[in-house]
């Protein structure tokens, strides 16, 4: 999941993502470490792959879901578990 620690959605996906699953990886691009690349050229690089501008921008198994609403829908409707069952 690539987020930004102050967004509300991506708080949101994050507690979501951790009633879901025991390990997941995040990337906060609002703090990104000196010597990676910039939290904006990441969501810029992001953009191009899958032409979703915000954050959270959340992949399973390198396949994109979408943003938090997309993820909390998933949940809502129980098709999340198709997409962790090929975990």
């Amino acid at each position: 999941m690539f987020m930004k620690n102050w967004c509300p959605y991506s708080q949101r996906a994050e507690a979501t993502i951790k009633n879901l699953v025991d390990r997941y990886e995040k990337v906060d691009l609002a703090n990104m470490d000196e010597g990676q690349p910039s939290g904006p050229d990441v969501q810029e690089y992001l953009f191009q792959k899958t032409k979703q501008s915000t954050v959270p921008n959340i992949f399973i198994k390198q396949q994109h879901i979408g943003g938090n609403d997309k993820l909390q829908a998933l949940v809502a409707n129980k098709t999340i578990n198709e997409y962790l069952e090929r975990l």
